[in-house]
């Protein structure tokens, strides 16, 4: 997913470029029709190239499994889908903007924006493999509470081309995090067979936070501020990414009670299943011997004890384990 995700962190690169040069170039009537013509024939393409694997999976086909929306979990995920978006959309389309408001010239904005797609297109690869290694759930937690942090404590004093630049690239290995594990992190929490469904409705689901994110970027832009005129937009892009991780936090929580429930059934299952095989060479070992002395029975398994997966101290407990989920 990491690698395929970065196609579009590359392709962003080239489009930035390819835009800065035709506008001033060919105008923005006729940049606007290049753009549509490309991306009307490449979607076309790659849409007749897709292959559909539910029969394989076993999975249910079905596109909106509406009982996903009684499972806490699900919501939760998709929390962290609307906060991204918000954060997301914000930030790739404010910062070339940005770049002119502190003073650079639209070629340099440009540049900025280029920079960001490239961070992208660098960042996502390694964001599925330290994924694979290290938890897909955790790293997509870590890494959206990253993207945030930069936000707050990068972008809001970025004021030279240098530190705008170092920003842009460094908050684009990150800011796809949600991209790059939205389709591994949703089988981890609802499994294969309801995935199909899952990103059916999170496809739906995000249609809305994408379209009013930039909206609310505009109307938080201070224009009469000489200094300071993105400072409510990049206040909002970093709290957005903040709660995002903290939605993801929260569905780790569950995740790992869920886990550690899971294993302490199977262990009992597996001492219940010991007892009753010593009962048995018990009771015929017992007809053997003489005197017909009852056979000694094998100590009784510990009953598992009720865990409450969406209590606040199981959750909690879960939130703060060292776990790979």
């Amino acid at each position: 997913m990491g690698i395929n995700a970065a196609g579009s962190g590359l392709g962003g690169l080239i489009w930035s470029l390819a835009v800065g040069s035709m506008i001033p170039r060919l105008g923005l009537s006729w940049a606007f029709r290049i753009l549509g013509i490309i991306a009307f024939v490449v979607n076309l393409i790659c849409a007749n190239l897709i292959k559909d694997r539910n029969k394989d999976v076993g999975s249910r086909h079905k596109a909106f499994h509406f009982p996903l929306f009684k499972r806490p979990e699900f919501l939760l995920f998709l929390g962290w889908g609307v906060f991204s978006m918000l954060g997301y959309v914000a930030l790739l389309f404010s910062v070339a903007n940005f770049a002119l408001s502190v003073g650079l010239s639209s070629h340099q904005g440009s540049i900025v924006s280029a920079l960001l797609n490239l961070g992208q297109g660098l960042g996502r690869p390694f964001v599925g493999m330290f994924s694979d290694k290290l938890g897909r759930i955790n790293i997509a937690t870590f890494l959206s509470f990253c993207c945030g942090l930069f936000c707050l404590v990068i972008w809001i004093f970025a004021r030279s081309m240098g530190v705008v630049c170092f920003f842009a690239v460094l908050v684009g290995t990150v800011a796809g995090t949600y991209w790059a594990t939205v389709t591994p992190v949703l089988a981890e929490i609802i499994g294969l067979r309801d995935l199909p469904s899952g990103l059916s409705i999170t496809w739906i689901i995000l249609v809305a936070p994408t379209t009013v994110s930039e909206a609310i970027a505009l109307v938080l832009r201070d224009n009469d501020s000489n200094d300071s005129v993105y400072l409510r937009v990049q206040i909002f892009t970093g709290f957005m990414y903040i709660g995002a991780s903290l939605c993801l936090w929260v569905v780790r929580g569950w995740k790992v009670e869920y886990i550690n429930r899971e294993a302490q059934l199977k262990s009992s299952t597996a001492v219940s299943a010991n007892n009753d095989g010593v009962k048995v060479a018990s009771s015929h070992g017992a007809g053997d011997e003489k005197g017909n002395q009852p056979a000694v029975e094998p100590p009784a398994s510990d009953p598992v004890p009720e865990v409450k997966l969406w209590s606040p101290v199981a959750l909690l407990r879960g939130m703060v384990t060292l776990k790979r989920v």
